[in-house]
């Protein structure tokens, strides 16, 4: 009985196919990102000066189809990955600014409301240019981002498929 329970399975199973998508990665390393049916991809191709934008409508073993055209692999250069790389130094930006901002409240609030000394003991001019450049900072960290992958070295652009 059992068995009669799972060959409906295995024969749905059997005729599916593999799905593929764009995969892009260094050869040294584990971490890649990948572009899948359906989604935008901005490149430049090798030997020329503007970058294509378009939809991804299918991947080939070496083509990657956008409409009706197919571009080989091997043909692109670089890709934009803006949308695919990760935030962390756009979160460590904001951490880095709140953390200074907090603390220039903090001293505030501890120097005027717990200890009640004057406004000229409040106003620290120390205090408030590190808080100001931490600040500062932590915007400029959060403007830091990966724009391009490029194929170059130990970079690799694939077609995967998944199974």
């Amino acid at each position: 009985m059992r068995f009669l329970f799972f060959v409906p399975f295995v024969l749905i199973s059997y005729n599916l196919f593999p799905q593929s998508f764009l995969e892009l990665g260094k050869a040294n390393s584990f971490k890649t990102m990948r572009f899948n049916e359906g989604e935008n991809l901005r490149f430049k191709k090798f030997n020329e000066k503007y970058f294509i934008s378009a939809r991804i409508s299918g991947i080939s073993d070496k083509m990657i189809k956008f409409n009706n055209i197919e571009i080989p692999v091997e043909d692109i250069e670089i890709i934009d990955v803006r949308e695919k790389s990760s935030n962390f130094m756009r979160r460590f930006g904001t951490y880095f600014s709140g953390a200074s901002a907090g603390y220039f409240l903090i001293d505030f609030i501890n120097l005027s409301v717990v200890q009640k000394a004057s406004a000229a003991d409040v106003y620290d001019n120390k205090i408030l240019i590190g808080c100001s450049v931490g600040i500062g900072l932590g915007f400029g960290l959060r403007q830091i981002k990966r724009k391009y992958f490029k194929r170059k070295k130990l970079n690799r652009i694939w077609i995967q498929d998944s199974f």
